[in-house]
């Protein structure tokens, strides 16, 4: 079974480049905050 990709628009995915160049957070709680893994 296959599961369905979620797609996240440019401006989504801009911002949270950025955001992951300043964050603090580890990375595997900054995804689970933007819901992206």
């Amino acid at each position: 079974m296959s599961k369905i990709r979620q797609r996240y628009d440019d401006e989504f995915r801009k911002n949270a480049v950025k955001l992951s160049y300043v964050t603090t957070k580890p990375i595997k709680e900054f995804c689970a905050d933007l819901g992206i893994h």
